[in-house]
């Protein structure tokens, strides 16, 4: 059998997995109960919102029952709150709890909750509580059988030294709810925006977008996609830019530099006009995330077949253009090729690539892409 400091880092590494969502509370809790010798386990919050957040070698349905009826007549959990044994990282025995022992075989509790489990010992680490507004808790508890030994200290004190990592785990979890509603509340107040806004964490995995992206995304072929929580573009020239794109600024948004990388064009089948992305690394407070959580990556994705074209008159005074070459260049921006813009303009195709060739020059613009982000930008 490994020692026990090995089994103490594989339940440090389960618990913040559950976080991260590699696993979850009750794998944790398989992973706690053998080194304690412990035949179940559970893990629930008790209170005015009681819920259970896992299980081990527990029937779900009686968890249930638990949750709905026996809490209350739980002698370990009044306990608890009696002698005021239920604060943050306190780790107990069923004997400190409720230590009549005639009392407890003669309850509601043990004989219609825990004998019919067999379940006669507990150890008990309060995870998190609080006693105002109403006393609450959210409770690890080990159980051993009647044939078995109460849990002695060398078990509390191995529980007691995970005692840190569940309480910095939950708080985690409650930090990432936050911004996980923070961030919600931003896409949805962008769901009226014709521009794509995707939002993703450091690691590059999708945390939320706009409907207009969604919709994006769901189009038939796609020129983009999610794949396995992340953002990617079909085989060719777009994928490549796309990898590159997002790897820098993931980097930077590491780094907690604030960077945006020149926008690029991702083609789609005709007749739609290619879409254009712009990628930036941004701070919490610039990001969708309004100010919570860390940096962020925000990808910035229009479709001009979804708007109507850039706008001329804003174009001309923000780029230093004069009014033909701001008609062009608005035309460029809607992503309509030169043949196109000479033809809507009533220009040479010749003439058209002049003002296309001094607009680059007075912008220092060096694409189209460039061009779209940019007449969109002073569009805005």
């Amino acid at each position: 059998m490994p020692p026990l400091r090995d089994h103490l880092d594989a339940c440090i590494e389960r618990i913040y997995q559950a976080v991260d969502g590699t696993a979850d509370w009750s794998s944790v809790l398989s992973t706690l109960g053998p080194p304690l010798g412990a035949f179940s386990a559970a893990m629930f919050t008790l209170g005015n919102d009681s819920s259970r957040h896992g299980e081990a070698n527990m029937d779900t349905e009686r968890m249930d029952s638990y949750i709905d009826h026996y809490c209350v007549q739980d002698l370990w959990w009044h306990g608890a709150e009696r002698r005021r044994l239920a604060n943050a990282g306190a780790v107990n025995t069923d004997a400190a709890f409720e230590p009549d022992t005639e009392k407890l075989l003669a309850s509601e509790f043990y004989n219609d909750f825990l004998a019919p489990q067999d379940i006669r010992y507990l150890l008990s680490l309060s995870v998190a509580g609080r006693r105002t507004p109403e006393p609450s808790g959210t409770f690890l508890s080990l159980y051993r059988r009647h044939a078995d030994e109460p849990f002695g200290p060398g078990e509390e004190a191995f529980l007691a030294a995970l005692a840190p990592h569940f309480a910095a785990a939950f708080r985690l979890a409650d930090r990432l709810a936050e911004v996980e509603r923070s961030l919600d509340a931003a896409t949805a107040g962008l769901d009226a925006a014709t521009a794509g806004f995707i939002v993703l964490d450091r690691d590059l995995s999708i945390r939320c977008m706009n409907g207009t992206a969604r919709d994006i995304l769901a189009a038939r072929p796609p020129a983009l996609r999610a794949a396995g929580g992340r953002l990617a573009a079909p085989a060719g020239a777009a994928r490549a830019q796309l990898d590159a794109a997002l790897t820098r600024a993931g980097a930077a948004a590491w780094a907690g530099i604030m960077r945006a990388f020149p926008p690029f064009a991702v083609p789609r089948p005709p007749p739609e006009r290619p879409l254009t992305v712009e990628v930036a690394a941004c701070a919490p407070s610039c990001a969708a995330g309004g100010g919570t959580g860390a940096w962020h990556v925000l990808v910035t994705v229009i479709d001009p077949g979804r708007r109507p074209g850039p706008d001329p008159a804003a174009i001309a005074p923000a780029l230093g253009l004069s009014p033909r070459e701001a008609a062009v260049a608005a035309s460029l921006g809607g992503g309509r090729t030169i043949v196109e813009t000479a033809g809507s303009l009533g220009i040479s195709e010749e003439t058209a690539r002049k003002y296309t060739k001094s607009i680059y020059q007075k912008t220092g613009l060096r694409n189209q892409a460039e061009l779209v982000a940019a007449a969109w930008r002073v569009t805005r």
